[in-house]
Order: structure tokens, then C-alpha cells, then sequence
């Protein structure tokens, strides 16, 4: 049952690791669960089922880096290779699964300093294109020197 386990609460640490004092600050155990069913759901499909905070869907390659993926690569390269070790294949099973649950997880999660969720509908703060007067207050006001 455990092993079976470890990838998906890999994952779910993984995704939600940004998140976790937005979701600690829920008041009940229900908008606790309906938050983290927001933080997967909105980070992967960019849906968001339930009221409270909304994500976005994030796509981060840079994400795959981190202690996940780290921990199934060692345990899946650098372990299987060292000779008469303990236990090789259930660290090798582990391991895998570590790996494909880091690569996942790192793949939807949030990128470092993002802005990881918006408490509201309406538009997304995205970059502002700045033109003409607003750029350069020479142009606003052609008697400025």
C-alpha cells in the first residue's frame, strides 16, 4: 500500500510545495481539500472546481529539476550499478517511480517567484506593453525640457 503510494504523494509534494501556506491559512478541512483540488486541477488543466483561490495552468521544464527527480535518478542509475546492494529491486522500483512523479510534478509546478495563484475572475496581470506618450514624457507634453 505504501509503496504504492510514494509516487502520488511525490507528485502532490511536488505541485503543491509553493502552496502551502495558502492552503494552511483554510479555515476548515474542507476548504483545505477544495484548495489543494484547485492548486492540481487549475496547475495541470487550468480549471478550477471549486471558489477561494484560482491557478492557472503552469507549464515549467525548468521545474523537472528538483528532489524528486534527483532522488529517481540516483536511485534508479548510480544504486542499480553498485554491486551485491541491498534490496536493488525494490530501491530501482522506488526509485522510478520517484523520477516519473519529479518529472511530472516539475513539469506543472510553479515557477520559483511566480505569482502562484489570483484570488479572483476577471484579467490576468500579464506584462504591459508600454508605447508613445507613457514611454518617453517628452512626447506627453511636447513643451517638456
Amino acid at each position: 500500500m505504501i509503496a504504492n503510494a510514494t509516487g502520488v504523494l511525490m507528485f502532490l509534494n511536488q505541485i503543491a510545495s509553493k502552496d502551502w501556506s495558502t492552503i494552511n491559512s483554510q479555515s476548515t478541512w474542507m476548504a483545505k481539500g477544495q484548495t489543494i483540488a484547485n492548486v492540481i486541477t487549475g496547475r495541470i488543466f487550468g480549471m478550477n472546481f471549486f471558489g477561494g483561490p484560482q491557478y492557472t495552468q503552469t507549464i515549467n521544464p525548468g521545474g523537472m529539476a528538483n528532489k524528486w527527480t534527483a532522488l529517481g535518478i540516483f536511485g534508479t542509475f548510480v544504486y542499480g550499478y553498485i554491486p551485491k546492494a541491498p534490496e536493488k529491486g525494490k530501491v530501482r522500483m522506488f526509485a522510478k517511480r520517484s523520477l516519473i512523479a519529479g518529472l511530472l510534478g516539475g513539469l506543472f509546478d510553479a515557477p520559483a517567484g511566480a505569482a502562484s495563484y489570483r484570488t479572483g475572475g476577471g484579467a490576468r496581470a500579464g506584462p504591459q506593453m508600454v508605447s508613445g506618450a507613457s514611454a518617453n514624457p517628452a512626447l506627453a507634453n511636447p513643451g517638456f525640457r
